[in-house]
């Protein structure tokens, strides 16, 4: 993958509060390879709503990305509101900001089927759905080790990104797709 070109890039965030023993805040940059979404570079700390979008805007601009998603459930649907309005006032444009949704399922059926894609190996037959950079891949096992599918309180906030990646690139990937692709020979 170090010598392809990506087909995509996209940015997912899974806010969390900012107090103390608040869950992260994880924020995680995705390149498409071939249909399939490689987790690449993360922040996952605790954050005011104000960080969360600053450190997003200077992932996407050290990545040359122009999509930003959001996971939108209850209050955290009012960051989309924000980022536009702090975009506006750093003079940031050309980045979409966009939510996503959780679907029918619940948290932990989505992140079981993601554990299950992550363990699925490719073979001939068969393409990885999900990948993740070597720099990435302990702290996503330490959070597959530690999460117990019969407890609805887990340290999920890197599985929960990886869960929303595949539908991302169901539902955004036109704002995804690579701003030059079409001038590039490998697309």
């Amino acid at each position: 993958l170090a010598t392809m070109l990506p087909q995509g890039k996209f940015i997912v965030i899974d806010p969390s509060g900012r107090k103390k023993g608040s869950d992260k805040t994880a924020i995680g940059h995705f390149s498409v390879y071939d249909g399939v979404p490689l987790l690449d570079d993360l922040d996952n700390s605790i954050m005011t709503p104000g960080q969360t979008i600053r450190n997003a805007l200077r992932m996407a601009m050290k990545h040359g990305t122009f999509l930003i998603v959001v996971e939108s459930v209850a209050y955290q649907e009012t960051l989309l509101y924000w980022f536009g309005v702090i975009a506006e006032q750093l003079g940031v444009a050309g980045i979409d900001f966009v939510e996503i949704y959780p679907g029918g399922s619940s948290k932990n059926s989505r992140i079981k089927e993601t554990i299950e894609q992550l363990l699925e190996l490719e073979t001939p037959k068969r393409k990885a759905e999900i990948l993740l950079a070597d720099s990435i891949r302990s702290l996503v096992i330490t959070q597959i080790t530690q999460w117990n599918p019969l407890k609805t309180d887990n340290v999920d906030d890197i599985l929960d990104l990886l869960g929303y990646a595949p539908r991302v690139i169901v539902t955004y990937s036109h704002l995804a797709a690579m701003r030059d692709a079409l001038e590039n020979e490998d697309f």
